[in-house]
């Protein structure tokens, strides 16, 4: 009996471990039917992942290809923005002459130029001017402008500008503003008005002015678009090294290094019928300018190479400027009333507005010049003055 029960458990023992191993079975080849899917997705995300990468790399040429159009695109718009800044700018090749003809038609036109003489003395108070009498030619009610100098000494070299309240080094080229000066179309601005500059700045003959900018009273804007030129001919350059500045350069008394030959009639019949007609007048503005500088600076060499050296009228002059007889001399308004020429002996009336400290008022002088024309210098001398 005992073994008949010992016989019943082993079998039934033996029957759980064979439901158990059946069990056992069937769990290990469900997951394997899982890996084979795990398989076969991986496969797929392969296949996937190839052709996402075929797809990537599509974009990034694609993005390539728009990047290299962008980038070539601002130096299409650089160009076109050079060739049209090129378009509204001057030409390159400007000279005196034809940067004179542009200057004269703009909106401002600087119609002439003055050094002021506020004191003679007291100059630290009282500054010299640069004045720039410029008229309003455009339609607009200007508020503000600027305009700039350039000038030079009595032997056409560049001179340092410098304002009255400056601490730099100073510039060949520098100006001012107006502001609020009130500027309706068609008038006038900067007659006893200007740019003061430094006490020490005592050598300026010759300058020349240029407007530089405007603003109107509702937003209006101008820039001179000429202004580089005027500053690639001008700015720090000899007056020899200027072709054609003669006609264009202001003296210190406000008149033009030479004169025009359409402004009087005498000068129109030397130009036609004398030799020396017009350089003639061109030196006599220049002694006369530089003979305003003798006086206002107590300075004979100013005049002397004008003068024929031991005559009368040398010996007379240099004592006028070293006892200051005619202290702080203006002359302005210097017209050729009368000219006459024989070889090379040339005869002269001019007349000339002028004052000084020991004259009161303003009054008109008219001065007979006997002239030489000194052929191996290609220039003349005064032998002889009288005041008439």
């Amino acid at each position: 009996m005992k073994n008949v029960m010992l016989g019943l458990i082993v079998f039934l023992l033996l029957g759980i471990f064979v439901f158990l191993g059946m069990i056992y079975v069937n769990q290990t080849e469900e997951p394997s039917e899982e890996v084979v899917a795990d398989s076969k997705e991986e496969v797929t995300s392969e296949e996937d992942k190839e052709s996402t990468e075929e797809e990537s790399e599509k974009v990034e040429e694609s993005k390539r290809q728009e990047k290299s159009v962008k980038e070539e695109e601002p130096e299409e718009e650089t160009e076109t923005s050079a060739a049209k800044n090129k378009q509204t700018a001057s030409p390159g090749d400007m000279t005196a002459e034809k940067l004179e003809e542009e200057l004269m038609n703009q909106e401002l036109v600087v119609e002439d130029v003055d050094y002021i003489i506020q004191d003679s003395e007291y100059k630290n108070l009282y500054p010299d001017m640069l004045s720039a009498i410029i008229r309003n030619n455009s339609n607009v009610d200007i508020k503000n402008m600027t305009y700039g100098f350039v000038a030079w000494d009595k032997n056409g070299l560049p001179v340092r500008l410098k304002g009255d309240i400056d601490f730099s080094d100073g510039s060949y080229f520098h100006g001012g503003t107006g502001e609020a000066i009130n500027v309706a179309p068609g008038e006038v601005h900067g007659r006893d008005y200007g740019f003061g500059i430094d006490s020490d700045i005592d050598n300026i003959h010759t300058l020349k002015a240029i407007a530089v900018s405007y603003e109107g009273f509702n937003g209006e804007e101008w820039e001179n678009p000429y202004l580089n030129d005027f500053l690639d001919i001008y700015e720090g350059k000899r007056l020899m090294d200027i072709e054609g500045h003669e006609e264009f350069i202001y003296n210190r008394n406000g008149s033009t290094s030479t004169v025009n030959p359409e402004e009087t009639e005498v000068a129109n019949s030397t130009e036609s019928h004398a030799e020396h007609g017009p350089a003639a007048e061109a030196f006599i503005n220049e002694y006369l300018n530089d003979l305003q500088l003798a006086y206002t600076e107590d300075d004979f060499s100013y005049v002397e190479s004008y003068l024929e050296a031991g005559s009368g009228i040398y010996n007379t002059l240099r004592s006028n400027v070293q006892n200051q007889n005619f202290p702080n001399m203006q002359i302005w308004a210097v017209e050729v009333t009368e000219y006459s020429e024989e070889g090379n002996q040339i005869y002269m009336e001019v007349s000339s507005e002028r004052t000084h400290d020991n004259l009161e008022g303003t009054h008109v002088f008219i001065t007979g010049y006997d002239l030489i024309y000194q052929p191996e210098n290609d220039t003349f001398i005064i032998k002889n003055f009288t005041d008439l």
